[in-house]
């Protein structure tokens, strides 16, 4: 969490305001001020109060907490989120009657699923439960001492081992339907060959990977997603589908990256392509051989493979990688 403590200024928070909600947000006594002259919007989401672009841990327990008060009784809503996807809760909807007087200090625990989230959002829902503007009263809500820190490992709520569930799709963002999501893009350096040009962007709700030139290995260049968790001793299913502009090599590897020599951990055998014009699926399947780790990455090298030759268009779509049942 950025600025939980309100020193100076509400630098990071926003405010959604709708159904005729007018909050304004402030510091006062070294809080966060939420007031509302005139009305707080008929539903409980009509006024909003958010912080996003919070990076979350797969398998990691976090503990949210922090101070609250009002100048009248109020009931709120606080949840952590997909920023992009609200449907996609971390920390489940908590229903809170804030009170006057003296804050009060709120603390929820919730441990994440196999997959790391790099932009979440808490939020404070405030507006009303269908309260009518004539029996509104003019009110101000105090929030202060915002945290989100992350349990170790044997701290009791902590999480000690991850969540295995059979069936579940770990790439959260492989269809490609809400953008590009936590999918990257290497471009090669000098022990590759060079810098490589191209761009990789999201169209008709495919990854869309334009190569104009590529280096001297198979890795220049290469799209890729971090940021999951392969577990010890499960077998998984990889699947995608695939489509070049012409015939086109593609590998597949999946591992834990290092920022040292070798660079790379490989956690399934490493598969190669041969993509063609026609859009088609591809699987296999692979069991971890190696520890449990929470940074693990997919990478789709379309460089220097086989006889390809830039430029090239490569396409990939409904990228999924779930554990199946022994």
């Amino acid at each position: 969490m950025l600025n939980g403590t309100f020193d100076t200024d509400t630098e990071y928070w926003e405010v959604y305001r709708a159904d005729g909600s007018n909050a304004e947000i402030s510091v006062e006594n070294g809080k966060m001020k939420v007031h509302f002259p005139n009305y707080d919007g008929w539903f409980i989401y009509s006024t909003q109060v958010y912080q996003q672009n919070i990076s979350l841990k797969a398998n990691k327990t976090y503990t949210l907490s922090f101070e609250i008060s009002a100048t009248i009784e109020k009931p709120i809503i606080v949840s952590i989120e997909k920023a992009t996807d609200y449907n996609i809760k971390y920390l489940g909807a908590q229903n809170i009657t804030v009170t006057t007087g003296d804050a009060v200090t709120y603390s929820f625990d919730f441990t994440m699923g196999a997959v790391s989230e790099e932009n979440a959002k808490l939020v404070f829902q405030l507006g009303s439960f269908n309260v009518p503007g004539e029996n509104f009263i003019s009110h101000s809500i105090y929030i202060d001492n915002v945290t989100l820190t992350e349990k170790e490992t044997g701290e009791p709520g902590g999480s000690e081992e991850p969540v295995v569930v059979p069936g579940v799709n770990i790439i959260p963002d492989g269809s490609f339907d809400d953008g590009i999501g936590a999918w990257e893009s290497w471009w090669g350096d000098q022990w590759s060959g060079g810098v490589t040009s191209g761009d990789a962007i999201v169209a008709d709700r495919m990854l869309k990977v334009i190569v104009d030139s590529i280096g001297t290995v198979s890795y220049n260049p290469q799209v890729f997603r971090p940021g999951f968790t392969l577990v010890k001793g499960v077998t998984y299913e990889v699947s995608f589908k695939a489509k070049a502009s012409k015939n086109w090599g593609v590998v597949v590897n999946i591992g834990k990256p290092l920022t040292y020599d070798p660079w790379f951990i490989p956690y399934a055998p490493m598969q190669i392509y041969g993509l063609t014009t026609e859009l088609q699926e591809y699987k296999y399947t692979f069991t971890v051989n190696e520890d449990t780790c929470d940074d693990i990455k997919i990478v789709f090298e379309v460089g220097l493979i086989g006889e390809n030759a830039p430029p090239a268009i490569i396409w990939f779509d409904d990228v999924s990688i779930k554990a199946i049942e022994d």
